[in-house]
């Protein structure tokens, strides 16, 4: 990985709490990140999607989290590593895009501000069960906390923006892939957006210039990283078309956003790195896995209007974790 900036603890916090969304742990690469909310928020090429509450609801959402962490006595270190942060990164940016599209965008801020205070403590139960289990929380604190949130705008008056169940403005934002896909053809393809989108839809975003900046986040922190995520990108593509999948789908970046964070998991979490033929062996399992849980799941959640998020990365990126744990022990790297 590369070499980080010594910063002051509450601004390596801040710059941390957006980088460690996708496991990468820079500075600089969360700057890059905050510029690609800001490139959604102020310049999408369709200016109706251009939204202010896009780029201020994640900033609040992580300052918000990160003083939630300290007040609850958590781990100076940790809070700096952004380790408290990055969910409520993505709460922040959940509230922006269901809750402050065609609707009151105060609902918004009260989403963020409290889904973000919330998801701390969960992050803390959560990790501490997954912990046990020798296995990270990842982001399911966010997606638990995002869902619950969701369904809790079915039943209360104070949250009526709730444009998520009518017309989400975000390609990634509903469950595109439950539709009906059309006959795959390589000609459908929009390569730009195939190669750009998928970094984005992390972060539930949808514009060609924020995606740049990510993939760019990726590379100052890591080159050898940045190109691997390109092949996994062509990866999810052959996968899609072996399963003739959604193109419409795969255009929004929305197949390949969790292919993206598997590869990132193990980079980070493997035990087999020095092993390269275990190694690649997992990996490429996970990436056919999650492209399927990608493919099915919306079978599901989408029956009560909510997105995949990131739960196939966690739920494959879990299984891969616990599968080499299960793996003899002579075959693994010393």
């Amino acid at each position: 990985m590369g070499k980080d900036i010594n910063a002051p603890m509450p601004i390596a916090a801040f710059f941390h709490s957006f980088s460690q969304v996708v496991l990468v742990q820079n500075v600089i690469s969360g700057a890059l990140i905050i510029g690609a909310f800001f490139a959604m928020a102020f310049f999408h090429q369709d200016e109706a999607l251009r939204n202010p509450h896009v780029a201020i609801l994640p900033i609040i959402a992580a300052i918000v989290g990160n003083v939630t962490a300290k007040m609850l006595g958590n781990d100076d270190q940790a809070i700096s590593d952004g380790l408290f942060g990055f969910c409520p990164v993505l709460v922040g940016a959940a509230a922006a895009v269901f809750f402050t599209y065609d609707g009151a965008p105060i609902d918004g801020y009260v989403v963020a501000i409290v889904g973000s205070m919330l998801v701390v403590p969960l992050q803390m139960i959560i990790g501490n069960v997954c912990g046990r289990l020798g296995i990270p929380g990842f982001t399911m604190p966010f997606i638990a906390m995002t869902w619950f949130m969701l369904l809790v705008s079915l039943g209360s008056g104070l949250l009526t923006g709730c444009g998520w169940t009518a017309s989400a403005p975000i390609a990634g934002a509903l469950a595109d892939g439950a539709a009906a896909p059309a006959a795959f053809t390589f000609a459908d393809i929009n390569w730009i957006n195939v190669l750009t989108l998928g970094y984005c839809e992390v972060y539930i975003l949808d514009t060609v210039i924020g995606g740049v900046l990510i993939w760019l986040a990726f590379a100052v922190d890591s080159w050898k990283n940045a190109i691997k995520l390109i092949f996994v990108t062509l990866f999810v593509v052959g996968m899609v078309f072996l399963f003739q999948g959604n193109v419409k789908t795969l255009n929004a970046g929305v197949y390949t956003y969790n292919a993206i964070l598997v590869l990132m998991g193990m980079e980070v979490f493997s035990k087999n790195k020095d092993n390269p033929g275990r190694y690649w062996t997992l990996v490429i399992l996970g990436l056919i896995s999650v492209v399927l849980v990608d493919m099915a799941l919306p079978a599901i959640v989408g029956t009560f209007g909510l997105s995949n998020l990131t739960f196939p990365f966690v739920l494959v990126t879990w299984g891969l974790l616990l599968l080499e744990q299960q793996l003899p022990e002579k075959f693994m790297a010393k």
